[in-house]
C-alpha cells in the first residue's frame, strides 16, 4: 500500500479510476491533458492521488452524510469525450 493510498483512499482509487479509464480509450496524458485545458503533470497528479484536497474534502463530507463516492460509465454514449482522430 502507498502512501497516497494510507493518506487519501478515495482520491487514489479516484485516480487510478481514470488512469484505467483513460488508457481503455487509448489517451495519453497529454491526449487527455489538452482536452481539458490543464498541464500533463496535474493529470498525472489526480492519477497518482496527490495534491486532491477537494476530492479530499469531498469524502469527509459524503462520509458524514452516510455516502460515498462512486464512479458510473454514463448512460448516454453521446455524452462521453471519446478520443477521435482527425
Amino acid at each position: 500500500m502507498n502512501r497516497n493510498q494510507q493518506l487519501r483512499p478515495t482520491a487514489w482509487r479516484l485516480g487510478r479510476k481514470l488512469a484505467e479509464i483513460r488508457k481503455q480509450q487509448g489517451l495519453t496524458l497529454q491526449e487527455l491533458a489538452d482536452a481539458v485545458g490543464v498541464h500533463r503533470q496535474r493529470i498525472f497528479d489526480v492519477e497518482h492521488g496527490e495534491n486532491n484536497t477537494q476530492v479530499d474534502k469531498l469524502d469527509q463530507m459524503l462520509d458524514a452524510l452516510g455516502y460515498e463516492l462512486t464512479i458510473q460509465k454514463q448512460k448516454n454514449e453521446s455524452d462521453n469525450h471519446q478520443h477521435r482522430d482527425g
